[in-house]
C-alpha cells in the first residue's frame, strides 16, 4: 500500500516537472 503511493507521488511529480518544462519551452521564445 505505502509502495504505491510512494510510486504514484513520484511519477506525478515527474509529470508535473515535464508539463513545466514544456510550458516554459513554449512560452520563453515569446517572453523574450
Amino acid at each position: 500500500m505505502q509502495r504505491q503511493i510512494v510510486i504514484a507521488t513520484v511519477t506525478a511529480s515527474l509529470l508535473a516537472a515535464a508539463f513545466i518544462c514544456a510550458l516554459s519551452s513554449y512560452t520563453a521564445p515569446t517572453l523574450f
